[in-house]
């Protein structure tokens, strides 16, 4: 639990498995903030609501990040590990000031 917490990365990639598995690539280097077996990614299910709207919350950061740089903030609990990879069960993009 010393890694859980608030942290704040850009978004260089997003991806889906057919497995309901979403996942997002932080630009540099993500290391696993839940002790998960993989680094360099951050993922959650696609089964819920709450993960649909946490898939469009990446898409948009991705999309408008080199726009208008708006920070995101991902959330990790420091044991959750979904598909090997950190889980995240929040993601907030607020503008720079």
């Amino acid at each position: 639990s010393a890694f859980s917490g608030d942290h704040v990365i850009q978004v260089c990639s997003v991806q889906t498995h057919s497995n309901n598995l979403a996942l997002i690539q932080p630009c540099g280097n993500w290391s696993s903030k839940n002790n998960c077996t993989w680094n360099g990614w951050i993922a959650w299910s696609l089964d819920s609501e709450g993960g649909k709207l946490l898939h469009e919350t990446a898409q948009k950061a991705l999309t408008f990040g080199n726009i208008h740089a708006p920070r995101v903030i991902v959330r990790t609990d420091g044991n959750s590990c979904f598909g090997g990879y950190d889980k995240i069960h929040m993601m907030r993009i607020t503008k720079n000031r």
